[in-house]
Parts: structure tokens; C-alpha cells; sequence
């Protein structure tokens, strides 16, 4: 069962940016003449009418530890946003400064915040008919595709509630995975975290057949003054790689899966604080597709073999 924070963490996040807004014109004034960052280029696609926070919980069959990380959907009318909740509050700031901001400021706002893991983020551009996502793996890689409609199951007579909202059952097969999703019928919206939408109400819950993937809903809200902003990646951004879905999921997991091997091939040496290689065993890192679809024959055969001896390991 995933852990549940205490709601007081939420309360103490949401002071952030009132408190570094004080002391980083502080920071700035200390130390004059300092530069300036030069942050990816961004643009505004929408405004939000709600906000909902995830709890996402991740299981690596090749890993003895799981993972958790909170994500924000930020839903609007033409778009929205799903990506960690660590990144958007960092964004607020630099948002309210105009992303004009010194490096002694940048590291302010990232030491305070804290540093999250490197997520694929997931914007749904509905008046283009797109799902635009990015992750990150020695360098931005993105891609864009148009949206595919998901073929639910609505399963009758089985409900719970999350976070007073009474939820209905719903199961689809999407790229490899076989998802359960809970909506809910009186927030009428179509859309949840990640892909997943195309319910007759909001996604508060979902979760893959394996349990290498759940998320829930822990926080439902109105939306804040930030906008749905993202990096402007087919336009002044250059600084990202751009490519299809399966060349993407083929880089990323490469740069997770062969950590030294990738970061050689580019240059850069993979070495233990005392020099020496990095052994085989801690050059896999920590990732989770949610989709499988792109894996070839073989690959899938590894990945079903070590995801059914981690199911093993927890019974």
C-alpha cells in the first residue's frame, strides 16, 4: 500500500515561494554584478480551472526498492500539464521572477525545494489533438504524437471513495500495460495523470496489472495563479533533441538501463569517488516505462521474466 504523507507537508510546500520571494532579493543585492542563468525558453499554452496532486508509486523488477514522487495535473480547456510536483513549485518561483534569476538565486530556489528525479512529463494539447512528452537523458529528449483514444471497460457495482469522491472502476490495455483506473462521475472532466483519459470524470486513481505502477490522488484543488507554462520546444528552444516515441523510450532506457555505457559514448567517464570503474551491478538505474509496446521480442520476454521474480520477492 502506498504511504501516505501527512497533509501538513502540502501546507509547509505552498509557503515556498512566499518565503523565497523575500530572501532572494536578498541573495541578489549581497552579491552584485553576479550573472544572470539562462534558463529554456517557455510559453504559456493555457490556464487551469483545477489542480490535483498524485502520489505515484514505482516498482523496478530489477531493483530492491521502490520509489515514490508526487506529480501535479494541471487541468485547462485547450491543455494540461502532468509533471512532478517538485519541478512546478520550482517553476512558480522562477515564474513570479520572470525567470530572470542570479546563480546564487537559481540554487536558492533548487536547495529549498529539493531535486526530483527525471520524470517523463506529459502535456495533452487538445486543440492540436497532441500528447507532447519529455524526459531527460544526458540531454532533453521529446517527442509528439497525435492522441490516441483509449478503449475503456466500465465495470459495473464497483465503486470506493478517494478524497470524498465516490469512484467508479475501469479497466483498459494501453501499450503494453493493463491498466485499473478509478474516475469519478460527479467531477465531470476528461482527464487523469499521464495518458490516461477518456472516462466520464476526472482519473483520481490508477494503477498497472504488475503493481509497478500505482497512483492515487491525494490532494484536489482549484488552481493558483500559475499558468500552464512548458518549455517551447518545437519553437525557440534549441537546446532538446527531438524524436519519435519508440526512439524515444529506446534512448531513455539505454541511458537508465546502460548508465556508464550511454554516458561513454558521449564522453563522459562513469567512475566510483576513488576512480575505479563502475561495476556492472550499480550501472542500472532506477526506470519505469509505462509503456512496453516499443520493447522487441526479446527484451519483453527479460522484462516479464524479472517483473514475475519481483512479484516472487513480495508474497
Amino acid at each position: 500500500m502506498i504511504y501516505r504523507r501527512e497533509m501538513q507537508r502540502y501546507t509547509l510546500i505552498s509557503l515556498l515561494e512566499l518565503i523565497l520571494s523575500l530572501i532572494l532579493p536578498v541573495i541578489a543585492t549581497a552579491q552584485p554584478g553576479m550573472k544572470y542563468v539562462r534558463l529554456d525558453p517557455t510559453k504559456v499554452i493555457d490556464t487551469p480551472r483545477m489542480e490535483v496532486i498524485y502520489e505515484v508509486y514505482e516498482n523496478d523488477p530489477y531493483q530492491t526498492r521502490d520509489q515514490v514522487e508526487m506529480f501535479i495535473l494541471q487541468h485547462g480547456k485547450k491543455a494540461s500539464f502532468f509533471t512532478p510536483y517538485l519541478s512546478y513549485k520550482e517553476d512558480s518561483v522562477c515564474y513570479v521572477r520572470s525567470y530572470r534569476l542570479t546563480y546564487a538565486e537559481w540554487h536558492a530556489i533548487s536547495d529549498s525545494i529539493g531535486v526530483t528525479r527525471y520524470h517523463p512529463i506529459v502535456i495533452k494539447d487538445r486543440t492540436k489533438r497532441t500528447w507532447v512528452v519529455d524526459n531527460f537523458a544526458f540531454g532533453t529528449y521529446v517527442y509528439e504524437e497525435p492522441m490516441q483514444r483509449i478503449s475503456w471497460r466500465l465495470i459495473k457495482g464497483d465503486e470506493r471513495v478517494i478524497l470524498g469522491q465516490r469512484c467508479r472502476r475501469a479497466e483498459c490495455d494501453f501499450r503494453g500495460r493493463h491498466w485499473t483506473a478509478w474516475y469519478a462521475p460527479d467531477l465531470p472532466i476528461n482527464d487523469g495523470p499521464y495518458k490516461l483519459d477518456g472516462l466520464p470524470g476526472l482519473i483520481l486513481a490508477a494503477e498497472s496489472a504488475s503493481g509497478q505502477i500505482d497512483i492515487e490522488a491525494v490532494v484536489i484543488r482549484k488552481a493558483g495563479a500559475h499558468p500552464i507554462n512548458v518549455r517551447d520546444y518545437f519553437g525557440a528552444d534549441k537546446t532538446r533533441f527531438i524524436t519519435d516515441r519508440k526512439g524515444y523510450y529506446r534512448t531513455i532506457s539505454r541511458s537508465k538501463w546502460n548508465f556508464s555505457g550511454s554516458a561513454a559514448t558521449l564522453g563522459f567517464g562513469v567512475t566510483n569517488p576513488d576512480g575505479t570503474p563502475v561495476e556492472p551491478m550499480y550501472n542500472r538505474l532506477f526506470y519505469v516505462p509505462y509503456e512496453l509496446d516499443w520493447m522487441d521480442k526479446k527484451l519483453r520476454n527479460e522484462w516479464d521474466t524479472q517483473t514475475k521474480k519481483a512479484q516472487s520477492r513480495h508474497e
